[in-house]
């Protein structure tokens, strides 16, 4: 179903003229967890890259975004589909941005560090369910001009990949970067050597009533070096793109408990969330990076930026603020509603975990 309804939009959408001369990447993180980020007054140095760039001015970081689920496969279903969870809107039913790209003019290219799509041998089961979405056969066969080769053990190894891929950034070009960021067993995201071993076990420090024993210390050291250690590849994305006409978004899938809501570490589904829970879990890093000369192209588009990075955000409408950002507002498939970046938008009821209301379980006077 899925599969013809996107057939279906190729054979509807209008032909037009070429897109601006614009590189466009969207970076999809994994596991970031919002309370252990510098960039959001988290006590350890976990994003000096990104505060670097936020205080040149070109990174705008927003403060009130949360995810619909913890899990990969569902975030990543209703991120890159044009529906919207709070509306009650299914994924299934609706077109798959990066094929709107492609429809645009675009050259889109997929870049997935988590599994490897043509070995179906080595999949797990949510490896599987990922790969049947990102690259269905109608989206090899009509919405990617490059799919990346084989994943490598860590993201740096796999920006490599990337940033050799080109010469120069390329004009009219999105890029989908799926990476593997935080996720669980941290220790072994980065490699463990004396430059990403920079958190020790006698760095973590919280109230004392947190009862932390030193194996949870050693726990949070290794997840704050994988934060840190994505943060740098974040970074080499945005020295790549510094000189071009060129945006990039941020945001991972989900967050992650670190021992932050109690004595658990990772992600876990319970009907009733905890605002603590849910703090861990739904609220995630959401920044857009703007390149000095995408700034003097587009200064009204960052302008709307600038005014949009305390509104409440759900990243399942983050395809309306890509096609803001790429000047993509004519399509079909725009709802400016649902564009944070537009005067018109209203935030959908933010809708976690399939059933609860993100703003009543955070104890907010009233739903949005």
């Amino acid at each position: 179903m899925w599969e013809r309804l996107q057939k279906d939009i190729i054979a509807d959408y209008p032909s037009g003229g070429q897109p601006d001369s614009l590189s466009v990447v969207f970076v999809l993180g994994e596991s970031h967890s919002k309370i252990h980020s510098s960039l959001y007054a988290y006590p350890l140095c976990t994003n000096p890259r990104m505060e670097k760039e936020r205080d040149r001015g070109n990174l705008y970081l927003f403060q009130d975004v949360v995810t619909p689920y913890c899990s990969t496969t569902e975030v990543i279903k209703n991120v890159l589909s044009v529906n919207s969870v709070g509306d009650g809107e299914a994924w299934q039913n609706h077109a798959c941005f990066p094929l709107l790209f492609k429809l645009s003019g675009y050259n889109v290219q997929l870049w997935d560090n988590q599994n490897d799509m043509f070995d179906v041998g080595r999949k797990v089961g949510w490896d599987i369910d990922i790969s049947n979405f990102m690259a269905a056969d109608v989206m090899k066969d009509y919405c990617y001009d490059f799919i990346s080769p084989k994943p490598s053990r860590y993201d740096g190894e796999f920006i490599d990949g990337y940033l050799e891929s080109y010469s120069t950034p390329s004009a009219s070009n999105f890029s989908l970067i799926h990476l593997y960021g935080q996720h669980i067993m941290a220790s072994s995201r980065f490699p463990q050597t004396v430059e990403w071993l920079h958190f020790k076990s006698a760095d973590i420090v919280r109230d004392k009533s947190a009862r932390l024993t030193d194996e949870m210390k050693n726990d949070i050291a290794s997840y704050d070096n994988a934060t840190r250690y994505n943060d740098h590849q974040l970074g080499r994305i945005i020295d790549f793109y510094r000189d071009s006409i060129a945006v990039v978004v941020y945001c991972p899938d989900h967050g992650d408990d670190i021992y932050d809501s109690g004595s658990f570490l990772g992600r876990r589904n319970i009907r009733t969330t905890t605002p603590e829970l849910a703090k861990a879990l739904y609220e995630v890093p959401f920044f857009v990076w703007c390149s000095d000369r995408y700034k003097s192209e587009y200064p009204e588009i960052v302008g709307s930026i600038q005014k949009a990075v305390n509104k409440p955000i759900m990243t399942d409408n983050i395809a309306h603020i890509l096609f803001h950002l790429a000047n993509m507002t004519d399509n079909s498939y725009y709802v400016a509603s649902r564009d944070a970046l537009s005067d018109d938008y209203h935030c959908p009821p933010r809708i976690i975990n399939r059933s609860e209301n993100y703003d009543v379980v955070m104890g907010r006077t009233s739903a949005r």
